[in-house]
């Protein structure tokens, strides 16, 4: 099984104080630095373009405090506190920190934290996917990130690299995402994958017969689609019976 990474952001007003921490971070296998940045504001354009999972923090920074900087990202990334100072606790506490290390972390207690983060990431993901009726992937086409209600999603089709997601009217969406990723931002409770190539919204299904999904796309277009059998019984046949 391939291991997720998680993309981390140091910000920081003196980088090279950071240079032990990015070194012990490199360490961990899961955690990828993409941003090392020394300006608040310079952090808020790449965030809106590029978010990450963890954001490591220092408190005191000459622009923009490092707690007045966590309240204008929404969402906000899950915060690390990194300060070589003790006295921020209450401002750690006030943007929900799940940690806080020193410029120089003890090794053992950074994987702790670290940790600690992962696990964090990892909650707010579940819940949001539990609770989400839209998912955001990145349009290939227009190179831009664009925003689908599972509604009007019908079905998606893997085809070498790329990813086609049929929407409800005709639309495609292609997206260099693979089918794992994308099931990845979906509920499991409205979306089935069928095969090694492609992924069905539940309640898109208009019919089933002999191992073939029929998905409508729009009013006289629908679209059939061959079941293995391995998953004909025991994903789609027990599935269509409670299908409103």
């Amino acid at each position: 099984m391939d291991k997720r990474i998680y993309r981390v952001m140091i910000l920081d007003d003196a980088l090279e104080s950071t240079v032990v921490l990015q070194l012990l971070l490199k360490r961990i296998e899961e955690i990828e630095v993409v941003h090392c940045c020394g300006d608040g504001k310079e952090a808020l354009k790449i965030l809106e373009v590029e978010p990450v999972d963890i954001l490591f923090l220092d408190m005191d920074m000459p622009e923009m405090m490092g707690w007045e900087f966590a309240k204008l990202l929404n969402p906000r990334p899950v915060v690390i506190v990194s300060s070589a100072y003790g006295g921020f606790g209450y401002q750690a506490h006030e943007v929900g920190s799940v940690g806080y290390i020193s410029k120089i972390p003890d090794w053992e207690l950074l994987k702790s934290t670290v940790g600690d983060a992962i696990r964090a990431v990892e909650y707010r993901e579940s819940l949001l996917l539990n609770n989400s009726t839209s998912f955001q992937i990145r349009n290939f086409t227009t190179k831009r990130l664009q925003v689908i209600k599972h509604e009007d999603f019908v079905y998606a089709s893997i085809d070498d690299k790329d990813s086609t997601i049929y929407l409800v009217g005709g639309e495609t969406v292609i997206s260099q995402i693979s089918l794992k990723d994308l099931m990845k931002k979906l509920p499991k409770d409205k979306f089935v994958r069928i095969g090694s190539k492609e992924i069905i919204y539940r309640y898109g299904i208009s019919g089933y017969k002999s191992k073939t999904v029929t998905m409508k796309i729009s009013d006289g277009h629908e679209v059939s689609l061959k079941v293995p059998a391995q998953y004909a019984h025991e994903i789609i046949g027990n599935w269509l019976a409670d299908i409103p």
